[in-house]
């Protein structure tokens, strides 16, 4: 261990992120709309379609445009490819791109990725013979996910696909520390997409399941009746944390321990939540970090918001948190689910993009619509609050925060985020004069929008134009927009 408290061969730093978003296109607005206490889920009436449907979830806009240029594809390829597996590789394209690891050299970089099962059902067309069949299920089933992303970035890597119902994507995280602890990987891509083409069909409530009735989700409030379906997809970019210092990457956080296991049998059936399975997997993970229990002072929950699910989450991080400590009302409560709807096979990842946003910029959001707590949480009795407003997180000491993400079936995983520390160089900077910044795109359109973001993020980030300049002009790949 480092004076730090770091292992900078077990630690593992997030390099980049990026993601779709229920009214949110790009990470930075999805964490303004976190940090604001944004709700984002859409509700909308649709009479020719009513038959007790309810009209709200968390849409992602655009699912039908694509650059298949961009990635060496035909136009008739990228028709036939599911929008998941389309909004998927575009993300992990700019999560290499916001991490400056360039694909096709000597490093080993793996892709460990989740989606949902495809809906998508494109025309086959009159003549369809069996090879146009082949390549149309090539094209859709989640089995490609990683290995297509592999394939046309040109990684070289392990690329596993992970489907543990909505557990899945925070999995695919601890799979990929996992893989960069024992040296199989040198970089690794973990996220997921889940992606409905007929998100504006809205859903069927029934009582008794998941779903709420009027299209709002309540995590921990006495109101709470159920889950909104959402849209969306997302990708982080991790890495040793050594060599990640070592390669002078952005470093927006640390995962310091991680862990994945399944409730078993003993529950009351295969759909059910089981606090002991879940409590397990936060206090695991809290003994791989090795740090204590009572300076975890956020808690990006699972939160589905349901009349079952709520008080079985609290019992468990309860019974998780109580074999460290016994100090109450520390550790506030998030749930995105209350923003975005459920997310299902990237709701673990993009829990796990919200925590890191928490530790990095010392902000807790507040709990979407939260009124009064649902009394058999008995909050009072436990680590947990809930933020009703945006917070500013203490300076002292390094800021951690767990993740929870629990799949139908029993599979859950936890993962411990923490805050890294930044050594500024304490000699002034010089003052550059004028800088070029090299820019390169497929198009005039896309050579426009590029040079846009760039404002807008040197506006927003204010770095170094001259490092700026240097990473535009040496450290991108042939080949790519």
């Amino acid at each position: 261990m480092t004076e730090s408290g770091n292992d900078l061969e077990f630690d593992i730093a997030v390099v980049g992120m990026s993601g779709r978003f229920p009214q949110a296109p790009d990470v930075a607005s999805f964490w303004a709309a976190c940090r604001d206490g944004a709700e984002c889920v859409s509700r909308w009436e649709n009479s020719s379609r009513s038959n007790g449907r309810t009209f709200a979830g968390g849409l992602v806009a655009d699912q039908d445009l694509f650059d298949p240029g961009a990635f060496g594809m035909s136009p008739s390829e990228a028709e036939l490819l599911d929008p998941q597996h389309r909004i998927f590789l575009e993300v992990c394209w700019e999560s290499l791109e916001a991490s400056a690891v360039v694909p096709g050299g000597e490093d080993l970089i793996s892709v460990y990725a989740a989606s949902a099962p495809s809906r998508y059902q494109p025309d086959p067309g009159d003549s369809e013979d069996e090879n146009a069949r082949y390549q149309r299920m090539i094209a859709n089933s989640p089995d490609f996910l990683a290995t297509r992303v592999s394939y046309l970035l040109d990684l070289r890597g392990e690329a596993i696909n992970v489907q543990t119902a909505c557990s899945s994507s925070l999995v695919a995280v601890h799979m990929a520390c996992q893989s960069l602890r024992a040296g199989q990987s040198d970089v690794a891509l973990a996220g997921g997409v889940s992606v409905d083409p007929d998100q504006h069909l809205g859903y069927a409530h029934q009582e008794g399941m998941i779903t709420s009735p009027d299209g709002r989700c309540l995590p921990f409030d006495a109101e709470a009746r159920g889950a909104v379906p959402g849209n969306g997809g997302a990708v982080v970019v991790l890495q040793r944390l050594g060599d990640a210092l070592a390669t002078g990457r952005p470093i927006h956080a640390v995962i310091r321990g991680s862990a994945v296991n399944n409730d078993g049998r003993a529950k009351s059936g295969f759909m059910a939540p089981n606090a002991q399975g879940q409590s397990d997997a936060i206090a695991t993970a809290l003994a791989a970090a090795d740090v204590p229990a009572e300076t975890i002072g956020y808690l990006e929950t699972h939160g589905t918001g349901t009349r079952l699910g709520d008080p079985i989450e609290i019992q468990a991080a309860r019974s998780a948190f109580g074999l460290f400590t016994d100090r109450t009302g520390y550790c506030a409560l998030g749930s995105l689910k209350a923003n975005f709807g459920h997310l299902d096979r990237a709701a673990g990842v993009a829990g796990l993009v919200k925590a890191v946003h928490v530790v990095r910029d010392g902000i807790i959001p507040p709990l979407v619509g939260f009124g009064a707590p649902n009394p058999e949480l008995e909050l009072e009795r436990s680590a947990f609050r809930v933020p009703t407003t945006t917070d500013v997180w203490p300076t002292e000491g390094p800021r951690r925060a767990g993740v929870s993400s629990f799949g139908v079936g029993g599979t859950n995983a936890h993962v411990i985020v923490e805050s890294h520390h930044v050594v500024e160089n304490d000699a002034p900077r010089k003052r550059a004069g004028p800088v070029a910044l090299p820019l390169s795109a497929h198009s005039p359109h896309s050579l426009a929008k590029s040079a846009t973001e760039l404002v807008d993020s040197v506006r927003t980030s204010a770095p170094s134009l001259v490092e700026v300049a240097h990473t535009l002009a040496a450290g991108r790949s042939r080949g790519h927009r």
